[in-house]
């Protein structure tokens, strides 16, 4: 059940996510750039003065990797245009690996209970395309690839949240098959 709820909320979380990258794309994608560019500048900045502190500890890939975080920070803070030219594909592989995740979830559910599951398959079918098309969109769509990305992250969202109803539906449904087996078992018995 713990599983259900947390699975709705990042789905729930993602279509919102979703709703906003359509309506507003470009505001959305420069906000995300400043805040993760300034998360590696803070990170970098803390692993630099970890690394002068404790000089005799740290090795100097420690320091190179501080550079290197502070260098992407700096690009995403100062060139927002590069997390918008990334997140088609950051965001295609995500939804096919989280899709491919759903769709052999869905279908060891199905082996296991027997109850039939094509539904979410299809849906998850229909998600690994839709992100093979977004990793691609870069070169197929590029003025609107991010209103396709909001769309594709909605139309996820939405798919993991009724699979996630639906699987949760029959897995009740299967707990309450047993029950009434047992209480069967149980008056024969007597």
């Amino acid at each position: 059940m713990k599983n259900q709820i947390s699975d709705i909320i990042g789905s729930l979380f993602i279509t919102i996510f979703g709703i906003c990258l359509v309506a507003w794309a470009d505001s959305i994608t420069k906000l995300l750039s400043i805040a993760i560019g300034t998360i590696f500048v803070l990170f970098g900045a803390v692993r630099i003065i970890s690394y002068y502190k404790n000089r005799e500890f740290c090795s100097s890939f420690d320091l190179i990797f501080a550079i290197i975080l502070l260098v992407i920070g700096g690009v995403l803070i100062f060139r927002a245009s590069f997390l918008k030219e990334m997140i088609s594909f950051i965001v295609g592989i995500y939804i096919v690996l989280a899709s491919i995740n759903g769709f052999i979830n869905a279908l060891s559910f199905y082996k296991v209970s027997g109850h039939k599951m094509s539904k979410p398959m299809i849906m998850y079918g229909i998600c690994i395309v839709l992100g093979i098309l977004c990793i691609l969109g870069k070169f197929i769509l590029p003025d609107i690839i991010l209103q396709f990305i909001g769309i594709l992250m909605t139309v996820f969202g939405v798919m993991s949240i009724v699979s996630s109803l639906l699987v949760g539906n029959e897995k009740i449904d299967k707990k309450e098959d047993k029950k009434q087996i047992i209480e069967v078992k149980e008056v024969k018995e007597k």
